[in-house]
């Protein structure tokens, strides 16, 4: 989702649970340790392989351990929250308390009622 250009994108509020930030690009890796604690504690960093040769991209996520700190990179502009992270966070377990960004699952949204709208895309595509 993060990488898709939507350009009438809504604006949506962060939550409290909010803490996964998509960048693009992240810093080369003799930065990347100086420029996270700019903001704060990270948990983890995921970079993207390159689709051509799977090579570790510019582009990938950082999950902080604090929301504050995500916050902040984000409002320093050097990376967007995680539209993905929102959007499956909806699957998590209700045993769960999690604060949600959107109201409805995004999952369910692809899989249509019963399934109907995923099994109709992979007979179109063929798969």
């Amino acid at each position: 989702i993060d990488e898709l250009e939507i350009p009438n994108r809504p604006e949506v509020h962060s939550t409290l649970t909010d803490r996964e930030v998509w960048v693009d690009p992240l810093p080369d890796e003799t930065e990347l340790e100086d420029w996270l604690n700019a903001f704060g504690e990270v948990e983890e960093v995921a970079r993207l392989p390159n689709a051509e040769d799977g090579v570790p991209s510019e582009k990938g996520y950082v999950l902080f351990k604090r929301h504050g700190a995500a916050k902040a990179c984000v409002e320093m502009r050097a990376g967007n929250w995680s539209e993905s992270e929102r959007a499956l966070s909806l699957q998590i377990t209700t045993r769960t308390k999690v604060v949600k960004t959107y109201p409805e699952s995004i999952v369910s949204a692809f899989l249509g009622r019963k399934g109907e709208d995923i099994n109709k895309l992979r007979k179109e595509a063929g798969v």
